[in-house]
């Protein structure tokens, strides 16, 4: 299948490049380099001290990652086979190089996460793939927040460790699980420090784990149990991550990318094989009516996305608001045992609460409104003529074909990712959004404790966290609003771009029609007949691979 996919994209490409639709072609030039450089993320998740680190040391052969180290200053870090050794520190866009023998002279506290370029046999047999060993649930939570907005939803693999002591699932694991379900579901369990217990305990402990994980996969788990002292670490670990259906995660990753272009690709060409049917004085008219009717659709987006703003601050934003209210209302027992460890441990919980609720509220409320914004535009009270009206709607209604489209490949049973809702890619924007919103609630938690002191018994506990959660959703409420105006700027502009492309690969296949009318190397009836080949050849590439 994977073939067949770089099969797909090859014939989209042929195409772009026959009808010159540079545009298209861009497109497709990037959607190649990414496949290109597309490795499989394999995330090892757990708390701090669970094993992650000296199972990553097993897979490499060799003691080399820092095992037990301090919560406080964990860090994702990112591990991958190159002939050529050295550590990548990476801040957003900015990347640093250090020699290993550095590692310990690194400033964690500057960077994103760190790449460990590694030349260990051990690894050529993972090239494809890419470990990650992730924070622990209770390292610092503004690091554990970026580790985790940065993986999630892009098509990863998890292997969630577990230490045999905890004996189950714990609270904050199953937690994890909850919200990684909503984007991905490729995950696997490894039970570690099995050479603490005597073996009838570990195959308890085995069937405790997987009894707790089929109830909240509602599906079968992999699951291995060892130790750094097992002989056979290796093997096992290198049994789980070829579990994971490497080829799928390719195909979920982009199928729905290449269909978009493959369908964009034969709009193009469609519209070349209208344009045949012009005379050479028409081909300016149309072209200039194309571009104007661009314009036109970008004033009209500006104008109406005041009706955007409205149901933004009147509908999404109070959605979003409230469930973050019922989600830290519905765990008040929670909240009132956590606060019984002190603040840190209430502020951690009131984190892992609400990041998965803002992060899936925010985008299926904002999905819902924006889409609710595109099917709303309407041209008839523009003075605009009809032939620039037309374009119009028709760019928009494809715009919002293409949507469903894809939407309908997503939910076809579970062969593509989950989250890959819109062409607005609403997740890359949620998840940058969301990351304030969360530091905000580190930031003013110790103030609200002072405003109601210490409290011990059982029912003040409570009564405390009762009286906090209203404190907690006020100060999120206006950064939530500002936030959520500044996100729907984007998102009209990105519809702006993505229907004005659309106009764009129009104009293009009108200028090459031209070029061929203005040639006339062939009859009219032989290059419609060669447009339609080219066309039901896309076709037939698309059917190929969903």
């Amino acid at each position: 299948m994977k073939k067949q996919v770089y099969n797909t994209l090859e014939t989209i490409q042929k195409m772009n490049e026959k009808y010159e639709l540079k545009t298209l072609e861009e497109k497709t030039t990037f959607i190649y380099g990414q496949m290109e450089e597309f490795t499989l993320k394999i995330l090892f998740v757990g708390g701090f001290s669970a094993g992650k680190s000296a199972l990553i040391n097993a897979v490499i052969g060799e003691e080399l990652l820092e095992e037990g180290q301090r919560p406080e200053t964990a860090i994702a870090s990112e591990i991958i086979y190159d002939t050529d050794e050295y550590i990548e520190a990476v801040n957003g866009d900015e990347k640093k190089r250090y020699e290993l023998k550095e590692s310990a002279q690194i400033n964690i506290e500057e960077y994103d996460f760190l790449i460990w370029h590694l030349n260990r046999e051990e690894l050529k047999k993972y090239q494809g793939c890419t470990i990650v060993d992730m924070p622990g649930f209770n390292s610092g939570i503004q690091e554990h927040n970026k580790a985790i907005l940065r993986y999630v939803g892009r098509g990863n693999a998890y292997i969630l460790v577990i230490d045999c002591e905890d004996g189950a699932i714990k609270k904050n694991m199953a937690q994890f699980i909850e919200e990684i379900k909503h984007y991905d579901n490729n995950i696997a369990i490894a039970v570690t420090k099995t050479d603490l217990k005597i073996d009838e305990d570990v195959e308890q402990i085995k069937d405790n784990i997987r009894i707790n994980a089929e109830m909240l996969f509602m599906d079968q788990v992999s699951m291995i149990a060892t130790s750094k002292y097992d002989d056979s670490v290796g093997e096992k670990i290198e049994s789980l991550i070829r579990g994971f259906d490497q080829e799928k995660i390719f195909e979920q990753e982009f199928v729905p990318r290449i269909y978009d272009a493959g369908i964009r690709c034969i709009d193009s060409m469609e519209t070349y094989r209208k344009g045949l049917k012009l005379d050479l004085l028409q081909f300016d008219k149309e072209i200039e009516t194309h571009e104007k009717a661009k314009q036109k659709l970008a004033e009209k987006l500006k104008k109406e996305k005041v009706k955007l703003e409205r149901q933004f601050k009147n509908s999404v934003g109070p959605s979003v608001i409230n469930d973050a209210h019922n989600a830290l209302q519905s765990n008040v027992d929670d909240l009132a045992n956590s606060l019984k460890g002190g603040e840190k441990n209430f502020s951690m919980m009131v984190n892992n609460i609400l990041r998965p609720v803002l992060l899936e509220s925010t985008r299926q409320y904002v999905e819902q409104s924006f889409e609710q914004f595109i099917a709303g535009i309407d041209f008839s009270g523009m003075d605009i003529d009809s032939s620039l009206q037309g374009i119009g709607v028709n760019a928009l209604e494809k715009y919002q074909q293409a949507n469903n489209k894809i939407q309908e490949i997503v939910e076809n049973g579970d062969k593509f990712n989950v989250v890959y809702k819109t062409l607005t890619t609403t997740l890359a924007v949620v998840t940058s959004t969301i990351a304030p919103w969360l530091e905000l609630i580190i930031i003013f938690l110790p103030d609200i404790f002072k405003l109601f002191g210490k409290r011990n018994q059982e029912e003040k506990m409570r009564n405390k966290v009762d009286a906090i959660i209203p404190q907690i959703v006020e100060k999120l409420r206006p950064e939530i609003q500002k936030s959520l105006m500044e996100m729907q700027e984007e998102m009209v502009q990105q519809a702006e771009r993505e229907i004005g492309s659309l106009i764009d690969n129009e104009v293009e296949a009108l200028k090459t029609a031209r070029e061929s009318k203005e040639k006339a190397s062939v009859e009219f009836d032989e290059k419609v007949k060669d447009v339609e080949q080219d066309i039901n050849e896309v076709k037939n590439a698309l059917e190929q691979i969903v």
